[in-house]
């Protein structure tokens, strides 16, 4: 498939049999990706990961909720069945996470969104990194008044390996890339990314998180349902 044709077909077949019987979903989005960049310079890791053409992000209100959707016949005999006409399921990366602070929004900022995927150095936790993620930004933003000028939102997601992980693994498939422990979401002003690259080094100084795993990539969001919109 050409990527229009991909775009064209996740939004109106495959997001229209979710907007069909959406279930317990509470919320889709799907991220089209417009450019990204893996890595870290100097770091020939990066040729180890798969692209990505786009992120697709699913809100449920409990994780039973979740375990609901995903278990019922419609999911299974009509959702999971599309995904071979248009996804590469074995390079599927799957990620079940929850969010920091506020948590689920009714609707995302505008600007030009940016998805922050960070690895977890060797020999850190998920648990260590968050317990320390509201001083690491602050020093992040402290580093330059662009960042904070720049930035509209950011909203952060850890990684969770237990629960229905392996649930979701199953029903999208589990490939083979970088491990992430965190989630970034931040929202510019533009497209300018002079700010956002000093929020990445910034960040990566801090020795907590692994630059050549890492990746980030700028997304169109398509809303493909929302249960607050009615």
């Amino acid at each position: 498939m050409t990527r229009a044709e991909y775009f064209r077909y996740i939004v109106d077949v495959h997001g229209k049999l979710a907007r069909d019987n959406p279930l317990t979903l509470r919320r889709y989005v799907q991220n089209h990706v417009d450019d990204s960049a893996f890595g870290a310079q100097g770091q020939a890791a990066y040729s180890e990961h798969f692209h990505r053409d786009s992120v697709t992000e699913l809100y449920f209100a409990s994780v039973e909720d979740l375990q609901s959707n995903l278990g019922h016949e419609y999911t299974r005999t009509v959702i999971a069945p599309d995904g071979a006409h248009f996804a590469e399921i074995p390079t599927n990366q799957t990620l079940l996470t929850r969010e920091l602070g506020a948590g689920f929004q009714e609707s995302a900022p505008v600007g030009t969104k940016v998805m922050h995927f960070l690895a977890i150095s060797e020999g850190m936790t998920v648990n260590d990194v968050q317990s320390e993620w509201e001083e690491l930004q602050a020093r992040a933003y402290e580093t330059s008044a662009e960042i904070t000028e720049s930035f509209i939102a950011c909203s952060t997601s850890v990684v969770l390996t237990s629960g229905p992980a392996a649930m979701l693994a199953r029903h999208f498939g589990e490939g083979t890339g970088p491990e992430i422990g965190m989630v970034t979401s931040i929202w510019l002003k533009n497209s300018d990314l002079s700010a956002f690259r000093k929020y990445q080094q910034a960040l990566m100084a801090s020795g907590q998180f692994d630059a050549a795993a890492s990746y980030f990539l700028i997304v169109r969001e398509v809303e493909i349902f929302n249960s607050a919109a009615g």
